[in-house]
């Protein structure tokens, strides 16, 4: 059952199959177009059903200011226009102070001549909708910043100057017209990224990781049937002056600090653990506070734990399946952990392959359980059952074949099977998927907005779903910081083959002075307890470097072998 993530022309029920096409202008300043600005535009025309029918070349100098040596405004040698596209020449004129711009009357006239379908502004001036049938579905463009806090204009740096965790984009669609509104505007579709340790490197991420909002955006038009569906409304913040020695500085003084911490990593152990919490599921998402957990009193030194899902009790000891991995091989494998009341645990092995396995998602469905663990490295999504009588993983078929899906979630939810879960090979800290089929064996067809949601800080799942009170919640990691970091429990507010909406209803953050204090990346309930994992970054200089070691030789004796 092939994973259908992308639409294609068969699949679309649009008047676009059979002939047309969305017919996009594409504004840029005059000189060459720049490798994000590429990127942009190939990832539009790679629709198949999108044509750049218009290139507008504005006689203004681009306001972006890109930090020395950035990749991304590179400039793309080459004739990259396609034929027969027409080309015209024009001269903005800046609004509110340079706030906003607006075009010329006849450049104005000279774009409705076109039947444009959408006019995108890849300047960075900020045009305005202005007055008259430019484009059917109105002027996009890109800001590359929080619009709280930066003007935009600084791609990828003012993040690193002030330390900022992540860095956004958005893809908006200009309101108002020339005289009253440049800066309002609607946002179609955003981002939120892991900042990056250095400005060059920063700009590289934002610039690039936003060039494919546009034709997201398009995708989902032509697969809804409709118009572009607003997130939010807002008001971009005014230019603000260009970085002075003192940011500079600033911005330097952290990517010294941030190498000098990732260099301490490099030296740590990445200690996770299981913990329990006598405190119902239910009770944490109406506190929105987790109690203290008891950890596992007797963690093996040689390797960790992670990702517990709950499976039951038996004689009198709490069941948990977990993610276990010896820091020598770093491969996981499935074990069963059987906690006292102590906190004592006794481990199984339940499940180890040539691949590596993680996050064991439970499902009790047709009098049987089911395990179905994230396997991202075979290409497929498979469903073991879990013998009653031998505790055996046995088998059971495959939901998904052809995508590196990571941390599966399944939900039962309005008549529908729903999946959730990342791509290991689509940014699988911010990027996430859902899927939807008549029954959870598949066959599995995307959501029409994939990926739903492009948010380092609330993404990937972190554990099964919740239903408190007639809400629905999706724990979900954030790895703003480093990967799972901490919990952000999401309320779900809108889930339809069509559109899926969620906000951050709180966050679960590790105690600081526990003995976990530097990760907290999965929570599960089950009568009347609570599990979690922690994760604590132990400083053992040498244990690090003999693990790295140890790794690199068993993966040549694994590549040996094959």
């Amino acid at each position: 059952m092939p994973a259908r993530g992308n639409c294609s022309r068969a699949s679309l029920p649009h008047r676009l199959v059979g002939g047309g096409m969305y017919r996009i202008g594409v504004i840029l300043c005059r000189g060459a177009v720049q490798r994000w600005q590429r990127a942009c535009i190939e990832a539009i025309e790679a629709l198949g059903y999108a044509e750049i029918a218009l290139v507008l070349e504005l006689d203004n100098p681009s306001p972006l200011r890109l930090p020395v040596g950035a990749r991304a405004g590179a400039e793309v040698p080459g004739d990259w226009i396609p034929p027969g596209t027409a080309i015209v020449a024009g001269r903005a004129a800046a609004l509110d102070g340079g706030a906003a711009w607006t075009l010329r009357d006849a450049d104005r006239a000279a774009i409705a001549g076109h039947t444009l379908d959408v006019l995108l502004d890849l300047t960075g001036l900020r045009l305005a909708a202005g007055p008259g049938p430019s484009a059917r579905h109105g002027v996009w463009g890109l800001h590359h910043g929080d619009p709280a806090r930066f003007d935009g204009r600084d791609p990828g740096f003012r993040e690193v100057a002030t330390g900022a965790l992540c860095s956004a984009a958005l893809l908006y669609r200009a309101i108002g017209d020339d005289a009253g509104g440049g800066p309002e505007v609607e946002v179609l579709r955003e981002g939120w990224f892991k900042t990056r340790q250095t400005p060059r490197r920063n700009a590289d991420s934002v610039l690039l990781l936003s060039a494919r909002l546009p034709a997201l955006v398009l995708r989902a038009m032509a697969e809804t049937r409709g118009t572009p569906l607003a997130v939010r409304r807002l008001c971009l913040p005014p230019p603000a002056s260009p970085p002075r020695a003192r940011d500079r500085f600033a911005a330097w003084a952290q990517v010294a600090a941030a190498m000098a911490g990732s260099a301490r990593r490099r030296l740590c152990r990445e200690r996770w653990t299981v913990g329990v919490v006598a405190q119902p599921v239910d009770e944490v998402v109406r506190a929105r506070r987790l109690d203290a957990p008891r950890w596992l009193a007797n963690q093996p030194d040689d390797r960790f734990y992670a990702d517990p899902f709950p499976l039951g009790r038996a004689g009198g000891r709490l069941e948990v399946l977990v993610e276990a991995a010896r820091y020598a091989v770093s491969r996981g494998y499935l074990a069963r952990l059987e906690l006292d009341e102590r906190a004592y645990a006794r481990e199984a092995a339940l499940l180890e392959t040539p691949e590596h396995l993680s996050y064991p998602a439970i499902l009790n469905e047709d009098g049987a359980t089911y395990v179905i663990p994230e396997s991202w490295q075979t290409g497929r999504l498979a469903a073991y059952r879990l013998d009653a009588a031998s505790g055996a993983m046995v088998h059971d078929g495959d939901l998904m074949v052809g995508m590196a899906v990571v941390d599966p979630t399944l939900l039962r939810h309005d008549g529908k099977w729903w999946l959730f879960c990342c791509d290991r090979h689509d940014h699988d800290q911010s990027n996430l998927y859902v899927f939807h089929a008549a029954s959870w064996r598949g066959p599995w067809l995307p959501h029409a907005q994939n990926p739903v949601k492009i948010d380092v800080r609330s993404s990937r799942p972190a554990g099964a779903f919740l239903s408190v009170d007639g809400a629905l919640y999706r724990p979900a990691q954030d790895c703003a910081l480093r990967y799972g970091s901490a919990i952000a429990v999401n309320r779900v507010l809108e889930l339809t083959e069509r559109r899926f909406r969620e906000e951050v209803a709180f966050v679960l953050r590790p105690d600081p002075d526990g003995p976990y204090p530097d990760g907290l990346h999965t929570i599960n309930g089950l009568d009347g307890v609570t599990v979690v994992d922690g994760q604590k970054l132990s400083f053992e200089p040498l244990a690090a470097i003999a693990d790295r070691f140890a790794r690199r030789r068993n993966r040549r004796r694994r590549d040996a072998r094959a």
